[in-house]
């Protein structure tokens, strides 16, 4: 934990897959502890990983025995763990997602993450992700208001600009009214 406080290492969280997507616990992702107790043996793949193109941790969530929701950290230098090329988009430029990634990753036992099939509780303390997304859907607001502001002065119909119709000033202040209700919701409250 030092480490990626201080920026040292980038962390990665290798929830969602193909198959199941957010639905976490219907994971195909499975892990085997080796006969000699010192390894467990991760095979899987996960879809959409924040940071996974250049990521040096990973939190990766299997089922032990295809039956024990557990969270395991992942090490990129670990055998057998590949990882994709980054996503390009623009939404998630400060920390691309890579597309997938998969692993036959050979695990040291002491890189589980908290009790074994107890990585759903774990889970319950991340409902903030939607807030999360949905506060950087309102970031790129401000910029799509001018752009349509500056496009409804620009456009001309029946020989006057858009801006001086009604109904387009209407949709304008809609967007404005909105971006500032999205603007509130995402902001922590002041103590």
């Amino acid at each position: 934990m030092p480490r990626l406080a201080a920026g040292e290492i980038v962390g990665a969280y290798a929830l969602s897959e193909a198959s199941s997507g957010s639905d976490a616990l219907n994971c195909r992702a499975r892990a085997q502890l080796t006969a000699d107790g010192k390894h467990y043996i991760l095979n899987g793949e996960k879809m959409w990983i924040t940071n996974a193109g250049f990521a040096d941790l990973f939190t990766v969530f299997a089922k032990i025995d295809g039956e024990k929701f557990t969270a395991f950290l992942v090490e990129r230098i670990f055998p057998g763990f590949r990882s994709a090329a980054k996503n390009t988009s623009w939404a998630f430029a400060a920390h691309p997602p890579a597309q997938s990634f998969s692993t036959t990753a050979k695990c040291p036992a002491e890189n589980l993450l908290g009790d074994i099939g107890k990585a759903n509780h774990r889970l319950q303390h991340s409902e903030h992700r939607p807030l999360q997304a949905g506060a950087m859907c309102v970031g790129g607001g401000p910029v799509s208001l001018e752009s349509a502001i500056s496009y409804a002065k620009q456009r001309k119909a029946l020989n006057k600009s858009i801006s001086e119709f009604a109904l387009v000033r209407e949709k304008i202040c809609q967007h404005a009214t909105l971006l500032y209700v999205g603007e509130s919701l995402s902001t922590a409250p002041s103590e």
